[in-house]
């Protein structure tokens, strides 16, 4: 392991050859990113960067082979060797026979039965005709229902859904989240005024905060609406793809034309009139690749226009528009690791590089004191999507599925899809995540993108979804080992002040073990 003079502990110990006979090796992942190789405790959450030696002895005690360690000894000398098999064992990397590492963390499950977070669903209808979109492509009832279905909320469901969002709370939440969703939202803006309205009217009698927010294309962020965000300090996140190559090609209008500069422009305007920056999420498809648009581009470009951070997702799902393969595994690879250089490069500057993909698992993974996520998907347990009709679904990417329909507000809602067969679901029993590396980081990932994948939603879809998610953690993993030698400006920059300052407590009873 890296013998820095932060590890003077650990690179003392050692383990006597003789001692591996009552070992094994325990469940870890080693990767490379650059230059740097670096090897996860997957029990501990801990991570260490490897030199060539250490790297070695793990391949070899995993061959199997007694020999293999052999010529480690051959080549490097018995000290060395047991050094380095001393630190795999202060490290938790050599257990005993038939034991884990221990770790203090405890393993999460989200239990909640109770929903205190919709998408709001109050138009299937939208003023675009993006490419992908999986209610134009996909099966979103809005399509294959054809017109008719085109719904917009009332009034009545309106009113019902707070209705029921006070009964599902009461004694259990002091808080309700109504996330605007569709289609677009904003093209039943009358609607959400009132909503408002009723909302205000509810929270003030019952002692309750009921919040709106926004997931917007940006196309109707005109006065009123602006004027209203503001008013009502509604959280806003804008559907945006990049530049304007990239965005007029992903997202055009019904038309063909482009929507790139007008939602732009109204972004532009709504930072004017409230300086806190809104999040950008954008969609990347295989031909923005293929068109030589990468991550660092759409990212940089989306902060320069103002936006806080900008969160991404790789069209994943099997045969979907725009949608990638396996074979494009590698180049995705190599995309992600250009952001992972410039997060760093930005740090050092003093300036945040907030890729949400990758610098969410930065800061959670520099002290590790937490906990594991057993459970990483919301859907159907504190979260859930209001259709037009009144009808309530585990998520927005199940709506017009029957099987993943709780009931609606009109003739109640059944907890037994949640609580007998959701409730039972964590990555110690899913297909796939039982035996990946990243269990503890992602918690199993989306119900729906596995379902679509392999048929089963807690069966993990291994292909592009769980590649990219792994490629993810790496980069923040990677970004941390990075971090250790770099200035405190840069350190500053990417942990916050308040991580920056347990970690000067921690430094003070340094545990070798918690450092790269």
């Amino acid at each position: 392991m890296d013998p820095s003079d932060t590890e003077p502990a650990m690179r003392r110990r050692v383990l006597p050859l003789e001692q591996l006979t009552g070992l094994e090796l325990a469940e870890a992942h080693l990767f490379r990113v650059g230059d740097s190789e670096l090897l996860l405790n997957v029990e501990t959450l801990l991570t260490y960067e490897v030199d060539e030696k250490t790297s070695q002895a793990l391949r070899a005690l995993r061959s199997g082979n007694g020999g293999a360690v052999g010529e480690l000894v051959a080549r490097y000398g018995r000290a060395a060797v047991e050094e380095v098999l001393g630190a795999l064992r202060e490290g938790q990397f050599l257990v005993p026979r038939g034991e884990k590492p221990h770790s203090d963390l405890p393993e999460t499950v989200d239990e909640r039965t109770t929903i205190t977070n919709v998408n709001f669903n109050v138009n299937h209808a939208c003023n675009l005709a993006c490419r992908y979109c999986y209610g134009a492509e996909g099966n979103h009832p809005a399509r294959t229902e054809g017109p008719a279905r085109l719904l917009r909320m009332n009034e009545d469901v309106a009113r019902r859904s707070i209705a029921w969002a006070l009964r599902e709370t009461e004694g259990a939440a002091d808080e309700f989240y109504f996330g605007c969703f569709g289609g677009e939202p904003l093209t039943n803006f009358e609607l959400i005024k009132k909503v408002q309205t009723w909302l205000d009217e509810a929270g003030a009698r019952f002692g309750r905060k009921l919040k709106l927010s926004f997931f917007t294309n940006g196309v109707l962020l005109k006065d009123e609406v602006l004027d209203f965000i503001v008013e009502h300090d509604i959280s806003v996140i804008v559907s945006i793809d990049g530049p304007a190559e990239v965005h007029d090609r992903n997202r055009p209008h019904a038309d063909g034309r482009g929507s790139y500069a007008e939602v732009a422009r109204n972004v532009q305007e709504l930072l004017k009139r409230r300086p806190a920056p809104p999040t950008a999420r954008g969609t990347y498809a295989r031909w923005n690749m293929l068109d030589g648009f990468r991550y660092v581009d759409i990212v940089e470009h989306l902060l320069g226009l103002g936006f806080g951070n900008v969160w991404i997702d790789s069209i994943s799902e099997p045969g979907g528009a725009g949608a990638f393969t396996t074979e494009d595994i590698p180049r995705l690879r190599a995309l992600y690791e250009e952001t992972a250089e410039r997060i760093l490069r930005w740090a050092e500057q003093g300036r945040r590089f907030d890729f949400s993909n990758v610098t969410r698992y930065v800061a959670p993974t520099r002290l590790v004191e937490d906990k594991k996520v057993a459970w990483g998907c919301g859907a159907g347990r504190g979260f859930a999507c209001l259709t037009p009709d009144g009808g309530l679904y585990v998520c927005h990417r199940f709506t017009g599925m029957d099987d993943w329909r709780l009931g609606d507000v009109f003739g109640g809602v059944s907890k037994r899809l949640t609580r007998e067969i959701i409730a039972g679901q964590n990555v110690r029993v899913m297909n796939g995540c039982r035996s990946c590396w990243m269990r503890y980081f992602c918690g199993g990932g989306c119900m729906k993108i596995h379902l679509e994948g392999t048929g089963d939603p807690f069966s993990a879809a291994e292909d592009v979804y769980c590649a990219a998610r792994r490629m993810e953690v790496e980069m923040g993993l990677y970004v941390n080992s990075r971090l250790k030698g770099m200035s405190e400006q840069a350190q500053r920059t990417l942990y916050g002040e308040q991580l920056m300052s347990r970690l000067s407590a921690a430094d003070k009873q340094r545990d070798p073990c918690r450092w790269f």
